[in-house]
């Protein structure tokens, strides 16, 4: 910047530490009344604090006073006087630089039926990495970016072990989910580097793998169902059996039970292991005692539950 040379400024100053400017041209502190002043004029170096005997234009410096008030820099002072005391501890050391933004790559991005696996380098300032991940569907045309927390610590890798790359089956499918990576790097005072370059996996043995619904008699092939679900039951009422359709998004252990109105369990339909896609199973009530009882069909998946009821 241009502009006219500064000779002279006064800067007020609180009671406690205090960061000021400089002149235009060095100026030795024994130029500068010390009457207020109970610590050295210190500067940062990259190896810590460091007292000085002179302020240099383009600097600034920490310097403690006893009370509120100003001081002075002149650079015609004709004082001279003795240097402020330096005993004084220096100011907490300013935090570091935020860290700046990793390189993300990808070692199996495009490798059909395997799991991304993710690298990135160190950066100045990183003491933990954090990688995102975020998903994308255009055939639904959501792709809100809303991130989630996969991996954190000082590693410099990560293999995402729930996503494998989507693999071209014969049918011809095209993959519509994509999912994106990004890594940012996080200093010792918890602040983020801006996000990495991005990379993207189109996956497929989860989401995208086709599917056959058990209720319909033509040969249909569709996507996997996006979300978990419990379907009523077909026919309701019915005498003596019925079919429960319900929906997997991913593999799954899927328990499925009836319980009487006393929470006791008195048939159990599903109790495995479960690949995603639509599902289905039929109740028989033709064993259970007369008269028949009021009964919950209960689905659990981890903490989800969900619950119809059948006259």
């Amino acid at each position: 910047y241009t502009g006219k040379p500064v000779f002279s400024l006064t800067v007020p100053v609180t009671a406690g530490w205090n960061m000021i400017g400089s002149l235009s041209q060095p100026l030795a502190v024994r130029k500068i009344d010390t009457a207020n002043i109970v610590s050295g004029f210190f500067t940062y170096l990259p190896t810590g604090y460091a007292v000085v005997d002179t302020l240099k234009p383009g600097r600034a410096f920490w310097v403690k006073v006893r009370n509120n008030g100003s001081i002075v820099l002149n650079s015609s002072s004709s004082l001279d006087g003795p240097l402020p005391p330096s005993s004084v501890q220096p100011p907490a050391a300013p935090p570091p630089n935020p860290p700046s933004a990793p390189v993300l790559s990808c070692s199996n991005c495009t490798t059909a039926d395997a799991n991304p696996s993710f690298a990135w380098n160190s950066v100045t300032n990183g003491v933990r990495y954090d990688l995102y991940r975020y998903v994308c569907d255009y055939t639904a045309g959501d792709c809100n970016g809303t991130a989630s927390l996969i991996y954190s610590g000082s590693g410099l890798s990560y293999t995402d072990n729930t996503v494998r790359v989507f693999h071209k089956g014969p049918d011809g499918l095209v993959p519509t989910w994509t999912y994106y990576y990004y890594v940012v790097a996080v200093n010792n005072v918890n602040e983020s580097s801006p996000i990495s370059n991005k990379k993207s996996v189109n996956t497929g043995d989860i989401i995208q793998k086709v599917a056959h619904d058990p209720g319909n008699n033509e040969t249909t092939i569709q996507a996997l169902p996006t979300a978990l679900r419990l379907h009523a039951n077909y026919p309701n009422p019915f005498n003596p059996t019925t079919l429960i359709k319900y929906d997997l998004p991913e593999d799954v252990y899927v328990t499925l039970k009836i319980f009487d109105v006393l929470g006791q369990v008195v048939a159990t339909l599903v109790d495995d292991l479960q690949e995603a896609g639509y599902k289905s199973v039929e109740f028989d009530a033709s064993k259970l005692p007369r008269p028949t009882p009021r009964w919950n069909i209960l689905w659990r998946k981890e903490d989800a539950l969900d619950a119809i009821s059948i006259p």
